[in-house]
C-alpha cells in the first residue's frame, strides 16, 4: 500500500533493533501519504479509535523551525541549540527564536490577546510545572502553578465560615496603605490581596464539581483530573476560555525504548481515556469546545544506540485531539525517505521539521477567537518567517459545524459563585 517501495521494510532496516513488528501495529487509514495504511502503537488504542472517530489527528513532520531549511544551511540559519532538551523545550513553549516578544510563552501571549477588547475572560493554569508557557505581559487574567495533588488551597485551611483570625491578622498587616506609603507598599498590598482572594475563589471552583468517573492513580491521572475539575467550574469562575499547560518528562529513553514505552503508553492511554471521558459527560457538548495538543521538543533518532534506545532527534509526529477536529486527517508530510539518503536526514535519522511549530497553533489561535491578522502575529511572532502553505488554518483544522461556544464574557474574571461540595466522598477544608 505504499507508493514504489515496501515502508515498512525500508524502517525496519533504519531501526534495527528497535523496530515495532508490522503485525503489533494498530493500523488507520490515510490519504494523500506516501503510504495509504500508518500503524499506531499497539499500547495506544485510544488514539486509534478517536483517529477512527474523527477526533483525532496527527501533524507530521513538525518541530523547532527559525525558518525553512536545508541539509546545507540548517546550521547557519537555525536561531534554536538543536537537539538539548532544555534549549528546545524553552523555544517550544516560546516560539520566539529571534526574541520578539521576550519574557512571554505562547500561551501567554494568546491568553493576552483573547482578554483584549474584553473579548473574552482567560484563565491559563500550568500544572505540575513552571509558569514560562503561560507567561505575558497582562496582569489582568488569572494565572497560575498548580501542583495537581494539592489543588488549590484557601489560605488558611483551619478557618471555618467567617472565624478566620489568621487571615483578618494579615489582612490588617497588608492592609491599605495611607498617603505616606510607597508606590512598592502599594504594589505590595494590592498584589498579596489579588493572590488571596484569587486562591480562595479557585478553591471553591474546583470543590464546586464532583467528577462523574475515576481518574488512574498516576501523576498524569492527577493532572487531568484537575483540569477536568477546573472546566466544569468554568461557569462559577466566570470564564469563557481556558488554557491548560501539563507536560511529561517520562518518554527520553535512552535505553531499552521498546520495553518502557509500553508502560508510558499504557498510562498515557489511561489518563487521557478517563479526561475524554470525564469532558464528554459534562453538559452543553463542552467536548466540542475543548482541543488537546500534544507536542513534544523534538522527535527522536530513526536509529537506535547500542543500549536498545534511541537518542534526541529533530522532527517528530505530533497529536490533536478534540470534539471540533477535523479528524482522521493527517497534516503535514510523512518523510518519503529514512535513510541516510534522504534530503531532510542531517545523520543518525535527525530529520528535518517540514512543518514548523507554528503551524498547528495559527489554526487553533484562529479557532479560539482571535482572526485579526496583526494580533495573531503578535502570538506568533515568527510565523511570517514561513510561507503560508506551511501553515494551517481554521477551516483546515476544524470542522465547521460544531463551533466553538461563541458566548463572551464582559466582566473582570471574578467568580460568579462557586458552591463547595460537602459529602463524605469529597474533602473539604
Amino acid at each position: 500500500q505504499c507508493q514504489g517501495k515496501d515502508m515498512y521494510e525500508e524502517y525496519k532496516n533504519v531501526r534495527g533493533r528497535v523496530a515495532l513488528p508490522k503485525e503489533d501495529l494498530l493500523p488507520i487509514e490515510v490519504e494523500d501519504q506516501i503510504c495509504g495504511t500508518f500503524g499506531i502503537h499497539p499500547n495506544f488504542p485510544l488514539l486509534k479509535d478517536l483517529y477512527d472517530e474523527k477526533e483525532a489527528s496527527f501533524l507530521a513532520g513538525i518541530g523547532v523551525l527559525s525558518e525553512p531549511v536545508t541539509k546545507d544551511d540548517y546550521e547557519k540559519k537555525t536561531q534554536t541549540e538543536l537537539f538539548a532538551h532544555n534549549m528546545m523545550t524553552h523555544e517550544a513553549n516560546r516560539l520566539d527564536p529571534f526574541n520578539q516578544a521576550i519574557e512571554t510563552g505562547n500561551l501567554g501571549r494568546l491568553a493576552d490577546h483573547l482578554t483584549m477588547n474584553s473579548r473574552h475572560v482567560v484563565n491559563a493554569f500550568s500544572i505540575d510545572s513552571n509558569a514560562d508557557p503561560i507567561e505575558g505581559k497582562r496582569r489582568d487574567i488569572t494565572k497560575a502553578s498548580v501542583n495537581s495533588k494539592l489543588g488549590f488551597k484557601k489560605f488558611n485551611p483551619s478557618a471555618f465560615g467567617d472565624n478566620d483570625d489568621v487571615g483578618d491578622k494579615f489582612a490588617w498587616l497588608n492592609g491599605e496603605q495611607d498617603v505616606h506609603s510607597s508606590k512598592f507598599t502599594e504594589t505590595w498590598s494590592s498584589s498579596v490581596h489579588e493572590t488571596i482572594s484569587a486562591t480562595e475563589r479557585l478553591h471553591a471552583a474546583e470543590n464546586s464539581v464532583k467528577l462523574s468517573g475515576s481518574f488512574p492513580s498516576s501523576k498524569l491521572g492527577d493532572k487531568l483530573s484537575l483540569i477536568s475539575k477546573m472546566i466544569g467550574s468554568k461557569d462559577c469562575r466566570g470564564t469563557s476560555r481556558d488554557i491548560f499547560y501539563v507536560s511529561s518528562n517520562s518518554f527520553d529513553h535512552h535505553a531499552n525504548v521498546i520495553d518502557r514505552l509500553k508502560y508510558e503508553f499504557d498510562d498515557l492511554n489511561a489518563g487521557l481515556k478517563a479526561f475524554i471521558d470525564e469532558i464528554k459527560s459534562l453538559p452543553n457538548n463542552i467536548w466540542n469546545d475543548v482541543v488537546i495538543v500534544a507536542s513534544s521538543e523534538f522527535g527522536r533518532t530513526l536509529t537506535g544506540n547500542s543500549n536498545e534506545g534511541t537518542d534526541h532527534g529533530w522532527s517528530g509526529n505530533n497529536f490533536i485531539i478534540g470534539g471540533n477536529i477535523n479528524g482522521g486527517k493527517t497534516f503535514g508530510t510523512f518523510p518519503t525517505d529514512l535513510t541516510i539518503n534522504s534530503p531532510l536526514n542531517v545523520g543518525r535519522g535527525r530529520l528535518i521539521p517540514t512543518m514548523p511549530f507554528e503551524a498547528p497553533w495559527n489554526a487553533v489561535i484562529e479557532w479560539l477567537g482571535v482572526t485579526n491578522e496583526d494580533e495573531i502575529d503578535k502570538i506568533l511572532p515568527n510565523r511570517r518567517s514561513f510561507p503560508s502553505e506551511m501553515l494551517l488554518r481554521k477551516d483546515e483544522l476544524f470542522v465547521e459545524d460544531k463551533n466553538i461556544n461563541p458566548i463572551e464574557c464582559n466582566n473582570e474574571g471574578h467568580a460568579v459563585f462557586c458552591e463547595p461540595i460537602m459529602d463524605e466522598d469529597l474533602e473539604y477544608e
